[in-house]
């Protein structure tokens, strides 16, 4: 298994940064999880990084914010399946039908043999990570964590050990909760970057464009 960050606020030549994120993982299917905000430079980033959009299977969308869904019609056919939570407005809904087969989200959701949805989670901003099931165990990807990275990790903990947590962090300092991960890869929103690296260093990765990781 592979993912690759083909979007996030930081990036190494000659990949364009631009504040949010995107990461495609290859596996079983090739799935991209969140879109970045702008799809010309998602689709730049992407041929890059030598990916053709038409070996994308599915999209997975963690969140209705636009520097996550923003690129999604540059990359958007009729093949595809989107899934989104079900709390996303009717409008983007009913564009990405029109497009595409729309899945909605609500509770815990296979989206591939090795990929699944921890469902919605969160009040105010409703969200949804995905557990990557590789050869070295679980790797949690998330878009923002509003809903909490605590929280979001409970529950991916349902499913078995965590073997690495990848994307946004979005407010979170209980960095205890990170004690048995075996990798860790603040993306995007991360506040605290440097202080969960001064933390773990041995086992805190950068995160920027063009990251590719092997699991």
């Amino acid at each position: 298994m592979k993912i690759k960050v083909v979007y996030d606020n930081e990036a190494k030549s000659p990949f364009q940064s631009d504040w949010g994120f995107s990461a495609l993982i290859e596996s079983d299917e090739s799935i991209l999880f969140d879109t970045g905000d702008d799809g010309k430079i998602l689709l730049r980033n992407m041929k890059k990084m030598g990916i053709d959009t038409s070996s994308i299977d599915k999209v997975v969308l963690s969140h209705e914010h636009h520097d996550h869904t923003g690129g999604l019609y540059s990359i958007l056919e009729k093949s595809m399946e989107v899934f989104v939570p079900k709390s996303f407005s009717k409008g983007f809904k009913k564009k990405v039908k029109e497009r595409a087969s729309l899945i909605e989200i609500i509770d815990r959701k296979k989206i591939s043999e090795r990929v699944l949805s921890l469902g919605e989670m969160g009040m105010d901003i409703i969200e949804q990570s995905i557990i990557c099931k590789s050869d070295r165990g679980n790797i949690l990807i998330t878009g923002c964590a509003h809903p909490g990275l605590t929280d979001i990790i409970q529950k991916a903990e349902d499913h078995g050990d965590i073997e690495a947590v990848i994307g946004g962090f979005h407010g979170f300092d209980d960095f205890d909760v990170l004690e048995n991960i075996s990798l860790i890869v603040p993306c995007h929103c991360t506040e605290y970057k440097d202080k969960i690296k001064e933390r773990y260093p041995d086992k805190t990765k950068d995160c920027f464009a063009g990251l590719e990781i092997k699991v």
